[in-house]
């Protein structure tokens, strides 16, 4: 009896020993292999989807060229709108920064990259080559721009089918008392707070705002690759009028962004050159120099969603597919004027 009873014992801690044995291997397993939340990521494309850019250039035409549009409202039961209150509150803010990714498909490339504006707002466009980045402010006769600009996006002469990396920032830093920042910026264009841009991770220049406070427009629609509202059709840098050189008009093909556009970042921070030098060349990440910061980072568009990406419809008719947004902050996009356009307008290839 005795012998029985501690045998049974025996095959009993035998049991039990090889259940802890299996989930201690199990944990081992799970916390050992797999795909990890850490930072900076390399590009990748999303599950099932093989593409990592959007291609604004395949659009087929309309007034609402190729773009990606994220619209801060909802509907009811009733289907009267309701507003979401995503898009941060942009009047009176003095730091902001809107970065992306940019790949022209023309020799000349003009086109709206970025749009928060009514007759009052932020825009980020580019004429001929030219990048150029400001505050619109709702004036008389017309809405002026007040801007700075980087010149040409680049100096070389062939530009189809190459990568450049173009950044806006309104900084609240005298650049005047601080040399050491940007030693060509000085005087009246370095006050607090003004207007630099950067290609390529460089510095390129800044510019007053004049004494203006960033305005928070009506519209509910933020856009990046085409434009919602009227064109820019006043343009000032540092008091001095640029309108004939670099206004934009609202009608093809002035609109039409006849480019590539990748990792579309809106923070409401100014990055720093170093900052935005650290990550161009990386997807952010959950750790480390890179991290996504939801606080900072209001919006962020991998656009690794591919022509697998959900069909997205207005009232039974689809008008684009969805666009992820990797941010924290649930500003999901969808794309415009792309939907007979080949693959949706997703296109391989990336900038790094």
């Amino acid at each position: 009896m005795f012998r029985s009873e501690h045998f049974r014992v025996k095959a009993l801690l035998f049991i039990v020993f090889g259940i802890l044995s299996l989930c201690i291997s199990f944990i081992l397993i799970s916390c050992g292999s797999g795909p990890q939340l850490s930072g900076p990521q390399l590009k990748v494309a999303a599950t099932n989807n093989g593409a990592f850019a959007l291609d604004l250039s395949r659009a087929t035409g309309g007034v609402q060229w190729g773009s990606v549009a994220y619209v801060d409202e909802d509907v009811d039961d009733a289907g009267n709108p309701v507003l979401l209150n995503k898009i941060p509150n942009m009047e009176g803010i003095k730091e902001f920064t809107v970065e992306a990714w940019i790949k022209p498909r023309t020799s000349s490339l003009s086109g709206f990259l970025y749009a928060f504006y009514d007759t009052k707002g932020t825009v980020l466009w580019i004429k001929e080559n030219k990048p150029v980045f400001g505050l619109l402010m709702a004036e008389s006769p017309t809405s002026t721009a007040y801007s700075v600009t980087s010149g040409v996006v680049t100096g070389e002469t062939d530009i189809v089918d190459k990568w450049y990396h173009v950044a806006g920032v309104l900084v609240n830093e005298n650049h005047s008392i601080i040399p050491a920042a940007h030693a060509a910026c000085g005087g009246a264009e370095a006050q607090t707070p003004h207007l630099d841009i950067y290609i390529n991770g460089v510095w390129k220049d800044c510019a007053s705002v004049v004494g203006k406070s960033t305005p928070h427009p009506a519209t509910t629609q933020m856009t990046f690759g085409g434009s919602p509202a009227a064109g820019i059709s006043a343009v000032k840098i540092n008091g001095v009028d640029r309108t004939s050189e670099l206004q934009l008009a609202n009608t093809a093909p002035g609109q039409k962004f006849e480019g590539v556009i990748d990792e579309v970042r809106f923070w409401i921070v100014a990055r720093s050159a170093s900052q935005i030098r650290a990550c161009m060349y990386t997807e952010l990440g959950y750790d480390g120099t890179c991290a996504i910061n939801s606080s900072q980072l209001k919006l962020y568009y991998r656009f690794n969603d591919g022509k697998n990406s959900p069909a997205v419809y207005d009232k039974g008719v689809q008008t684009g597919q969805s666009v992820t947004d990797s941010s924290g902050n649930a500003l999901g996009a969808s794309t415009q004027g792309l939907v007979d356009a080949v693959d949706g307008g997703w296109a391989a290839g990336y900038p790094f």
